[in-house]
């Protein structure tokens, strides 16, 4: 049986004995609560657009959107996360796995 998946540890960025799993042939990361989000405006699928790599949700009011997801996702971690040293770590690690799609455990699929 050919290997389909892989499953990495995370360092406790939400509580001890989290995981991320990803799935080999979608090339899709399941982040569990990292990049979750509990959003005022769901949908199953989020584009985010390319304006929104540099804004980071810092914006009081967002010019290409009428709803900005980043800052729901901003409110979720400042609530979830017990770390930022834990978060960043996680995330280094996260950035070395050649995903396409996220696939957190409470939010949006996030694509490209």
């Amino acid at each position: 049986m050919a290997l389909d998946k892989i499953d990495y540890e995370k360092p406790n960025s939400h509580s001890s004995g989290s995981f991320v799993t990803f799935d080999l042939k979608t090339k899709t990361l399941f982040t569990s609560d990292i990049f979750g989000s509990y959003s005022s405006k769901w949908e199953l699928f989020l584009d985010l657009k390319s304006e929104c790599k540099t804004c980071h949700g810092y914006k009081p009011k967002c010019s290409i959107n009428a709803y900005c997801p980043l800052q729901d996702i901003k409110k979720f971690h400042r609530e979830n996360m017990t770390s930022e040293k834990a978060f960043k770590y996680s995330l280094e690690i996260i950035s070395k796995i050649p995903f396409t799609t996220l696939a957190p455990q409470h939010g949006v699929v996030l694509e490209r």
